[in-house]
């Protein structure tokens, strides 16, 4: 089963949009942002969608700690995307 970026989404009843914005990479050092008082996600247009579906996790995460006021760090929102995105492999979900 594929899964595919979504263009919205909700967290708790907080809507979220996903953007995808030109050269967000080469312009910023980013591949994505998280704007949890715009309620937005941004990835960088120019990449892989496998590299897009590793950042928006990335972000995801740091909307949901925001929304929980988990205050997740950095290393600790890296290291749950790229262990999420890869059990999702394992599940066959990104297949």
């Amino acid at each position: 089963m594929n899964w595919v970026i979504p263009k919205r989404l909700k967290i708790c009843d907080i809507r979220v949009g996903v953007v995808k914005t030109k050269h967000l990479a080469a312009d910023e050092s980013q591949y994505g942002r998280s704007h949890s008082f715009l309620k937005k996600i941004e990835l960088d247009s120019n990449m892989s969608e496998q590299d897009n579906k590793n950042t928006f996790l990335h972000e995801w995460l740091h909307q949901v700690s925001d929304v929980f006021k988990l205050k997740l760090s950095e290393q600790t929102t890296s290291i749950l995307a790229v262990n999420l995105h890869q059990m999702m492999g394992q599940l066959d979900v990104d297949r």
